[in-house]
């Protein structure tokens, strides 16, 4: 629970502050589940006539969030508005963003809206929300930050960051990336001028020009960064721009 409430914006269209108490619109009093720890998935066999159980792999569930507080509006007409955009935020087949601002920092994660109530009050044009948030994934992600070629890249969040790659340049006869501990990613299809290529290491797809490829790939080993490390990527082949994407994550 959250005793300085961040603003929070879920999907186009909910805006919820956390600072005004006189504002219109919604207003946070009370967040459970985003800055704790999610829960954890294992299954416990004990030791037959022994003490304490197996080890086996402890695994991240996905994240719950609550969101409390109230809504005031200009009119009671307004009122209604407000009432039908936290109901029709239910449910969908994609995710979309829930985005939480607070000190400045900004995280993310992609979210379903699984509960939404808002009932009026006394005839006024105000009531107390509740709004539930069911996010697939534990991770929390924050900023994204280029590295050059050559240039340490630093993960500042506490879980593995995935990089992607963009390769531009002239590359006639494709290009290698070096990894960490001997891996690597060996693209044989040439980089032309204008047509930069972006290898996404979370999907190990290599898309140029907007088009995904089928083919090209040689070596596509896969790593990540873990929060509090650094690795510095290298290029080899041709020449031209190589940056380095990372976007911090978190659990």
């Amino acid at each position: 629970m959250s005793s300085i409430h961040p603003d929070i914006r879920f999907g186009k269209s909910l805006r919820m502050q956390g600072g005004d108490a006189h504002a219109f619109g919604f207003v946070i009093e009370e967040i459970e589940g985003w800055e704790e720890s999610v829960d954890v998935n294992f299954d416990e066999t004990p030791i037959p006539g022994g003490n304490g159980s197996f080890d086996v792999p402890v695994t991240l569930a996905s994240r719950l969030v609550k969101v409390r507080g109230y809504c005031e509006a200009e009119s009671i007409e307004k009122f209604g508005w407000h009432q039908r955009l936290a109901t029709g935020l239910v449910g969908g087949a994609s995710t979309r963003s829930f985005v939480v601002e607070k000190a400045g920092l900004a995280q993310w994660a992609p979210a379903h809206c699984i509960g939404a109530k808002l009932p009026q009050f006394g005839g006024q044009a105000f009531g107390n929300f509740v709004f539930d948030f069911w996010m697939p994934k534990p991770y929390k992600f924050g900023n994204t930050v280029l590295f050059n070629s050559g240039v340490p890249a630093p993960h500042y969040g506490n879980s593995a960051a995935v990089p992607v790659f963009t390769i531009g340049g002239v590359r006639p006869s494709g290009y290698t990336i070096a990894g960490p501990g001997g891996r690597s990613v060996k693209v044989t299809t040439p980089v032309t001028s204008g047509h930069a290529h972006t290898y996404d290491m979370n999907t190990g797809e290599l898309v140029i020009d907007g088009n995904l490829m089928d083919s090209g790939v040689e070596i596509g080993d896969s790593w990540a960064i873990w929060g509090g490390t650094s690795f510095a990527h290298t290029i080899t082949g041709g020449s031209g721009d190589f940056t380095t994407a990372i976007t911090e994550t978190d659990t």
